[in-house]
């Protein structure tokens, strides 16, 4: 079996996403602005504007394992 876990922060708003990068040195695994993200059909709005960061993929059944490896991405940037 395969696992990964990521952690996504999302922004209802216009908050500039690149910004949670300049700021704690991260490179995301993905990441759009609320400006770049599709048009909902249902809503007719932009979707939410996303930071995404991933661990690695693991063949482990641990869940342990792989939250420690993406807890230990950002853990050093935390005050």
């Amino acid at each position: 079996m395969e696992m990964y876990a990521e952690m996504h922060l999302v922004f209802d708003n216009d908050f500039n996403v690149n910004e949670i990068t300049r700021e704690i040195g991260i490179k995301p695994s993905e990441c759009k602005n609320r400006c770049e993200t599709k048009v909902s059909p249902l809503t007719k709005k932009q979707t939410e504007g996303y930071w995404t960061l991933k661990s690695s993929v693991f063949n482990e059944c641990d869940i342990k394992v792989v939250l420690d490896e993406l807890i230990s991405l950002f853990a050093d940037k935390l005050s």
